[in-house]
């Protein structure tokens, strides 16, 4: 009788995915699912679905990600890192500029971003004001630190005389509901009728939203 062999195959440990476990594939299914979570809210989300839209069969998500509850957490994690390298006001190129041309090149760049991941917003409107324990995750790990951090530039340029001090988390939701709306808008139109907006466009509105809301807000000399 043959002796008993032992399976001496690395294991893959829960948590984030491996760095060379297939990342064209992760982001696909990290894609599909952020619509999924989006659109249905996490209870109405289906593994089928996501797994459908990334064109991967349904084993594949449980070996990447093992969990719905986990498949969540990284399509959250992963979407807001993407924000924060974008916005990084410590990225070189940011460092020595003056306040007001940081607000811009920051308002062109969140722009860029609302328009490339519109899916976020609604992700947060769906999930963020349930009172469960993920919708206090997701508001205390990702949506308040970056809220607190674009609050905190507008009062440093009210209190440096730039901006008019028109209270902070009101000019924090007139810029961010602009931005979703039309995003979002335009996310429906491409959906519905096949017409999709292309780089020129979102230059366009992040010109006319610096320039309408900037000139709104900055203190006249």
């Amino acid at each position: 009788m043959a002796g008993k062999t032992t399976d001496t195959r690395p294991r893959r440990r829960p948590g984030r995915p491996q760095k060379d476990a297939g990342i064209d594939t992760v982001g696909a299914i990290l894609d599909a699912a952020l619509d999924e979570f989006a659109t249905f809210g996490f209870e109405g989300a289906r593994i089928s679905e996501i797994a459908r839209k990334a064109g991967v069969a349904n084993p594949l998500i449980h070996y990447h990600f093992e969990t719905k509850e986990r498949l969540f957490q990284e399509v959250v994690e992963r979407i807001f890192e993407e924000m924060r390298e974008q916005l990084s006001a410590d990225a070189r190129d940011l460092r020595d500029l003056a306040p007001l041309d940081f607000a811009k090149v920051f308002l062109r760049r969140y722009v860029r971003f609302v328009a490339r991941r519109p899916a976020l917003a609604r992700l947060i409107l769906v999930e963020a004001y349930k009172d469960d324990e993920r919708a206090r995750w997701l508001l205390e790990n990702h949506v308040d630190p970056m809220r607190e951090y674009v609050l905190k530039a507008i009062e440093r340029a009210q209190e440096m005389g730039i901006f008019r001090p028109i209270p902070a988390d009101i000019l924090l939701s007139i810029g961010n509901g602009g931005m979703n709306l039309f995003f979002n808008e335009a996310q429906i139109a491409a959906t519905m009728k096949g017409k999709t907006i292309g780089d020129r466009e979102i230059e366009e509105f992040a010109d006319h939203l610096i320039d309408l809301f900037l000139n709104g807000i900055v203190v006249k000399s």
